[in-house]
């Protein structure tokens, strides 16, 4: 592992975390993440601090210039603080190999994480959704036609979405599930997510124009095989332009999360289990008032 920003010590160091995390069963999106975040605050450490970044030189005062930095360049706060908590836990890992001071840590260690407002996730009104689903029934092929009306109907993500083998198929006379593995699932716990019978067809339809279909086969693929997340974004994208909308798949599954409430009963246990989240504090934002409708709310505010 090479990083121009940092010592090849500390290379290394940050090499055998990853590994050791590896072992420890962490999926490869959250250890690429993890390098990511180790990338991007390097970079920034080298840049403010006119050295090479190593684990050993980092300091309380480091983090809270870090955060502030991002704060001022308007990134999220989502972003900023799961990149605090990357490094902290490096540090620990460091700690326990004696490369990093105990003293030190406890000083990284009160660095806060940043409090957001306690409002819900954007999603988008069921109304766009239509429109987007009616768009790509109209124009579409078989295979976005499907692939977009699972991301809207189940609250998938992207990263389980394009990981999706046949073998994760399970239809049977009246119903349908799909297998999330926990080798791709976000905290790693597999849970099996029901279909529609609307989408299992649409699904049927597009298997029908592929052919040599065996269990490891990718579920969705393009001109170049399986389709990435990338590809899904721009799929979501295209669409969504040709009817005046910018959206992502994930504003599709916070749509299919609060339109999942609205059916249920606000049942939240339900929703948990269906989005994969680990806990129900994540799964409570839906029930949290939206951004929009803090600011319908403020214009019926009058003195009189």
């Amino acid at each position: 592992m090479t990083n121009p920003a940092a010592t090849m010590t500390e290379c290394n160091r940050f090499e055998s975390w990853l590994a050791e995390l590896a072992q420890a069963g962490r999926t490869e999106r959250t250890l690429q993440e993890y390098k990511g975040d180790w990338l991007v605050f390097s970079q920034w450490f080298r840049g403010i601090n006119e050295e090479l970044f190593e684990i050993a030189a980092l300091t309380g005062r480091d983090l809270r210039d870090y955060v502030d930095h991002e704060l001022r360049a308007k990134r999220a706060v989502n972003t900023v603080n799961r990149r605090l908590g990357t490094m902290k836990r490096y540090a620990a890992y460091a700690v326990d190999n004696g490369w990093l001071g105990p003293d030190v840590y406890r000083n990284l260690r009160r660095v806060p994480a940043i409090r957001s407002q306690q409002v819900a996730p954007e999603g988008v009104e069921g109304a766009s959704v239509r429109k987007l689903l009616r768009k790509v029934e109209r124009v579409g092929d078989r295979r976005d036609v499907a692939l977009l009306s699972l991301l809207a109907h189940t609250g998938l993500r992207v990263g389980e979405l394009v990981e999706l083998k046949m073998a994760d198929l399970a239809f049977s006379e009246g119903r349908g599930t799909i297998i999330v593995h926990a080798a791709y699932a976000k905290g790693s716990k597999e849970r099996r997510v029901p279909i529609p019978a609307e989408v299992r067809e649409l699904i049927h339809e597009y298997l029908a124009t592929r052919e040599g279909l065996g269990d490891d086969a990718a579920l969705f693929v393009g001109e170049r095989g399986p389709l990435t997340a990338s590809g899904v974004h721009w799929l979501v994208g295209k669409y969504a332009a040709m009817v005046g909308l910018k959206l992502s798949p994930h504003q599709l599954r916070h749509a299919f999360a609060y339109a999942f409430l609205r059916s249920s009963n606000n049942n939240l246990v339900a929703l948990a289990d269906v989005l994969g989240h680990e806990s129900l504090t994540t799964t409570r934002r839906y029930t949290r008032t939206r951004p929009q409708d803090l600011a319908e709310e403020i214009e019926k505010v009058q003195f009189a």
